[in-house]
């Protein structure tokens, strides 16, 4: 009934992957996207009211909210190396990562890839 090459659930759930972003190592896992839902809609919102330009209503998406949404996508997807929401010890604060934001762009867009896997196109 099994097939002696199939895998298990729990290897399949905790699968890894080791990444290279603007030249740092960083191993991420799939997240449970449904925990993001409300931040992932202040970036589509503010991707729609860019693309209409329309600069009145740039003033109803939250900066705070699409940064909060990013540390918390990328706290969540990163392994390795420590990543924290708050200054501790042993961890590199999220928000440090903030200086590059061409890491911060391709860090998320890793961890997006990874949990949705690519799209096969024929």
């Amino acid at each position: 009934m099994f097939s002696i090459f199939s895998r298990s659930l729990k290897s399949k759930l905790d699968e890894t992957k080791v990444v290279l972003v603007s030249g740092v190592k960083f191993k991420i896992k799939k997240i449970n996207s449904l925990n993001y839902l409300d931040g992932s809609k202040a970036l589509v919102s503010s991707f729609e009211i860019y693309k209409t330009g329309n600069k009145d209503a740039a003033n109803l998406v939250s900066d705070k909210k699409i940064m909060e949404h990013l540390c918390h996508v990328i706290c969540a997807g990163v392994i390795f190396p420590k990543l924290s929401l708050k200054k501790e010890e042993g961890a590199i604060f999220v928000e440090d990562l903030f200086v590059d934001p061409s890491l911060v762009n391709d860090l998320y867009e890793q961890i997006m890839l990874f949990t949705y896997g690519k799209k096969k196109v024929k």
